[in-house]
């Protein structure tokens, strides 16, 4: 019981920000963790940052990916949140 009211009021607060900036904000957060790991990992092996360009398509690939994703996520929260209000 807890857990849905806590549910309902925070996915409350992130729809009335709006699917583009719950989109965009997750995709940013992807992008900095894909990067910053990709980076110490790449450190960590003695390549430095050359050749990091070698990521590219691997990173282009995981945005759409994530933002798919992301998009399938709202679609069920919402439809969660939809349910729970009802209840």
């Amino acid at each position: 019981m807890k857990n849905r009211e806590k549910f309902i009021k925070s996915w409350g607060k992130t729809r009335q920000k709006g699917k583009c900036r719950y989109i965009a904000g997750t995709v940013l957060l992807y992008t900095a963790i894909y990067w910053g790991l990709t980076i110490m990992i790449r450190i960590a092996r003695g390549n430095g940052l050359t050749r990091l360009h070698e990521s590219l398509p691997a990173f282009i690939a995981g945005i759409i990916g994530v933002s798919f994703g992301i998009s399938a996520n709202w679609n069920r929260n919402e439809d969660k949140y939809y349910f729970a209000t009802r209840e």
